[in-house]
């Protein structure tokens, strides 16, 4: 039987200090298991990825996609009122993670060197798969994705490097308020021809998106393929377009994010890349082109 009220009111006051000890020190060691799970979750984590390379590097990519989410909050704060210990701390970590980071990456570029000189080169030999395509004949993602694949496998084989450059057209609801869906729609298959016409006759336009083109540019070396791309942006801002040859000119303009593909990157990874480009060109503006060199993104044009 639970106790009445009036037997409870009888308890000696020590009873109720002990509950009360009992239930603050209850209460504070539910709290530092609490803080001491949530600062060991990240080590944990890492030791429980440790045995898997893929499983530790998604690990390192989902933390310093975190770290670059919070460092971009920061930057969006109006008043930044840190103390000296507070920026001392950043600046530490900020160093030790661009050191530890260019020890990885380089590396990362010492093996591939040595697999280099171990293993004979093929040539780099590429067969585009142009099916599926959409209306226009432009193969659509499910396209892009084999001939990706296969372009960075072609550069594993010869040791050589390769090219991404997307294309997002701008402002699109302005285009479909004006002219239509279907106007919009003529003026960006416009744009597509322009891009294929600005490329080399090995290279390949793919439609990714309702506006968003991927150029697959195999075999081409750094300066090489800025060249490349700024030549495609200059196609497209130089170009004059009209619904009908005869009818008012249209201001169609796009921006441009271009990912150097290295022998050994995935897919994923140059993807990332020149999305990552391609987001910095449309915060800038119109007709503005950004590459992403595998360690960092800067603008061409």
């Amino acid at each position: 039987m639970l106790p009445t009220a009036d037997q409870l009111a009888t308890l000696p006051a020590v009873l109720w200090l002990w509950a009360a000890v009992s239930l603050l020190v209850a209460s504070g060691l539910g709290l530092a298991v609490g803080v001491w799970h949530e600062r060991g979750a990240p080590r944990r984590a890492v030791n429980d990825a440790r045995k898997s390379l893929s499983k530790l590097i998604d690990l390192a990519t989902q933390r310093m996609e975190s770290a670059r989410d919070a460092c971009g909050l920061l930057e969006q704060t109006h008043r930044l009122d840190m103390t000296d210990s507070h920026v001392a701390l950043l600046e530490r970590l900020r160093s030790e993670f661009t050191q530890s980071l260019d020890r990885v990456l380089e590396r990362r570029t010492a093996e591939v060197e040595a697999r280099r000189m171990k293993t004979p080169l093929e040539p780099f030999t590429l067969e585009w798969v142009r099916l599926p395509a959409d209306e226009a004949g432009f193969p659509t993602q499910e396209a892009f994705d084999q001939n990706l694949a296969a372009m960075l496998a072609a550069g594993r084989r010869a040791e050589c490097s390769s090219a991404l450059l997307l294309v997002k057209v701008d402002r699109v609801d302005a285009l479909q308020s004006r002219f239509g869906a279907a106007g919009a729609e003529r003026l960006t298959q416009k744009l597509g021809s322009v891009l294929c016409r600005a490329i080399r006759d090995e290279d390949l336009v793919c439609r990714t998106g309702s506006d968003v083109f991927g150029l697959l540019l195999p075999q081409v070396e750094s300066e090489e393929g800025h060249r490349l791309a700024e030549a495609v942006r200059c196609s497209v801002r130089e170009h004059h377009f009209r619904l009908e040859e005869s009818g008012e000119e249209i201001l169609v303009t796009a921006n441009f994010g271009y990912a150097a593909c290295d022998s050994y990157d995935n897919p994923d990874l140059v993807l990332n890349r020149a999305g990552d480009a391609l987001a910095r060109s449309m915060k800038r503006g119109r007709n503005q082109l950004h590459a992403h060199d595998g360690r960092m993104v800067a603008v061409l044009s």
